[in-house]
This record gives C-alpha cells, sequence and structure tokens, in this order.
C-alpha cells in the first residue's frame, strides 16, 4: 500500500485516495515492472447513479420538496442495503445553480472534476 501512495502522491490531479480495501470494490489490479513493484494500478468500486424525476405539475413546491426528500432517504437506505457507499448524478447546466442548491441541501457535493462513462456491457 505505500507505493500506492507514494505513486497517487505524485499525481498532477492528486486527490485522496478512499480505502481501496472496502468490500464495495471489486476489483483491485495491478501490473508490475517484472521484479513485483506496481507500475500501474486500476481499483473499481460500485456506485450507484442517481435518476431523480419529479411531476412539477403536482402539488405546491413544498409538497415537491417532501416528496423528493422521501424518495431520496428510501433510495439511501436502499443502497446502503446493498453496499453501495457512494451515488452520483448528472443534471443539465441549465439547472445548475437552482436544481444544484436543492441537491446541496440533500447532503450531494458538487464535484469538479470532468466525468468519463465506460460502458462495461
Amino acid at each position: 500500500m505505500q507505493k500506492l501512495e507514494e505513486l497517487s502522491s505524485s499525481q498532477p490531479f492528486y486527490h485522496a485516495l478512499p480505502d481501496v480495501n472496502h468490500p464495495s470494490f471489486l476489483s483491485r489490479f495491478a501490473a508490475t515492472n517484472g521484479t513485483g513493484e506496481p507500475v500501474a494500478m486500476c481499483f473499481c468500486r460500485v456506485i450507484g447513479e442517481g435518476f431523480m424525476v419529479l411531476d412539477r405539475e403536482w402539488g405546491t413546491p413544498a409538497q415537491r420538496w417532501m416528496a423528493l426528500q422521501a424518495v431520496q432517504r428510501a433510495t439511501r437506505e436502499k443502497m446502503l442495503e446493498h453496499g453501495v457507499r457512494r451515488c452520483v448524478t448528472w443534471i443539465p447546466h441549465e439547472i445548475e445553480k437552482s436544481y444544484g442548491r436543492r441537491l446541496e441541501s440533500l447532503g450531494w457535493e458538487k464535484q469538479d472534476r470532468s466525468s468519463f462513462v465506460y460502458e462495461v456491457a
């Protein structure tokens, strides 16, 4: 693990690595230089992808807000049951300012990194 810390801290985009020994990590692989010294490592963990859909014509803004909070709480509990510890969602830039504030008030954090998606299947 010392080599992992050393390599990750030397990256220009360094960020704190999560505990790669956590059970949510399904794969942990390293390529070595022939003497057993790791030169490249890849870790993949299970995350959730959140989709929030709301009927904007139903009820009052306060009722819609309460409904959104309720479904998030229920979804969080289900994710925890399945060992998912992180969830990500993508929102259109047009609503980022207003909707982003609502997400942040629910505990979501805006990330400052570009996102890339790899379709495994």
